[in-house]
């Protein structure tokens, strides 16, 4: 009778391990026709519960840095970036990082991404590293060429292993950032409606700001992938 509860124990570690694998295998947990959900935080979610969040996710895109609107050159680091990014680590979540930039001109789009590669140090993101590029105070009033070169400038000053985009509004991808040149990058569109759907030509979509998710206290930004590109 003692090796049978023994053995029974055992099983019953067993079954729980594998419902353990297939509970953290966020991957492709969510996917339902090719659709592979996610976020994007930084410090305006605060604290984040990533281990609850997964239940609910496949993929979290995370702010590492911005830069200063007082100046409009100083760099800095958000102070929720070293945490999220160690959940992923840890909890196995495949992770983007982006920078919210306020560059007017190739010296300021390189000096940013000297310092998003100084956040990273060895790490290469599985969804890549993106340029947020959309702030119409400081870069509102500049030319598409302008606006490219800064793009390029920022994202081929990244090291060539990762994977490299832009993120911006759909206001911006169609009136601003439309040089051809861009094309090579991945596409992060924001553009909120009832019947979210990704464009040709775009890889992500973030489809609300409003989205209600579990660890997440109030509400967080949602994004839809349909080619797994990680």
């Amino acid at each position: 009778q003692h090796n049978f509860i023994k053995l029974i124990s055992i099983i019953i570690s067993i079954c729980l391990f594998i419902s353990s694998i297939m509970i953290f295998n966020h991957n492709d947990k969510l996917s339902k026709d090719g659709i592979y959900i996610g976020i994007d935080i930084s410090k305006w979610n605060e604290q984040v519960d990533l281990q609850l969040a997964i239940q609910e996710i496949d993929y979290v895109i995370i702010r590492c840095g911005y830069t200063s609107s007082t100046d409009g050159t100083k760099t800095i680091e958000d102070p929720y970036f070293k945490k999220n990014i160690r959940q992923c680590e840890e909890l196995s979540i495949p992770y983007g990082i982006y920078y919210y930039s306020l560059a007017r001109d190739n010296i300021q789009a390189k000096k940013e991404a000297l310092f998003v590669n100084s956040l990273l140090k060895d790490k290469t993101p599985d969804l890549g590293v993106f340029i947020d590029l959309e702030d119409e105070e400081f870069q509102g009033n500049l030319s598409n060429d302008t606006l490219s070169s800064i793009a390029i400038n920022f994202l081929e000053n990244i090291p060539n292993y990762n994977k490299k985009g832009i993120y911006a509004n759909h206001h911006w991808w169609t009136t601003k950032l439309t040089d051809n040149k861009l094309n090579t990058y991945i596409k992060w569109k924001a553009r909120y409606n009832d019947t979210p759907t990704i464009e040709e030509d775009y890889h992500i979509l973030q489809y609300s700001e409003t989205g209600k998710i579990k660890g997440v206290i109030g509400d967080v930004d949602l994004n839809m992938i349909s080619n797994k590109y990680w």
